[in-house]
């Protein structure tokens, strides 16, 4: 294992990460059995976000925080790295699959999503619809 994996680090050095990094609750939602490159959706999302110390992938079933940032992915959507980087860094965004419109991923305060994770109808209102090369595009200096 590498010594700078986030995974690795001592507990003392999570907490150092915990403070300049305002945590993000990362919720996946429905559920996909097609193994990609042997993975799972929740093990590919797992192994990309260890690269993002801030991010904390809630277990299956976990109710979303009572309040801080929270980050909804779809289980059965391929993220690509610079687009899941931009929706870390994104607020009040709602990603679209370019092919058809349809909400895959949404990042916002706990207190907009009033306790459903969910990417249609009004718990999309209020935000920003992005498309990924937008998102990754924001990254670009």
């Amino acid at each position: 294992m590498a010594s700078d994996d986030y995974t690795t680090q001592p507990i003392l050095n999570r907490a150092f990460y915990g403070f300049f990094f305002m945590t993000i609750h990362v919720h996946l939602l429905g559920d996909c059995h097609l193994r990609i490159w042997g993975l799972t959706p929740r093990q590919r999302l797992e192994r990309m976000l260890r690269g993002y110390p801030e991010a904390q992938l809630a277990e299956p079933g976990q109710p979303l925080p009572a309040s801080g940032e929270v980050l909804l992915l779809r289980a059965d959507y391929i993220y690509d790295d610079r687009v899941l980087q931009g929706l870390m860094s994104a607020k009040r965004v709602a990603l679209q699959d370019p092919r058809d419109g349809t909400v895959v991923a949404a990042r916002a305060d706990a207190s907009h999503w009033d306790h459903e994770p969910r990417l249609e109808g009004a718990a999309l209102e209020g935000l920003t619809l992005v498309q990924p090369e937008t998102v990754a595009e924001g990254l670009q200096s």
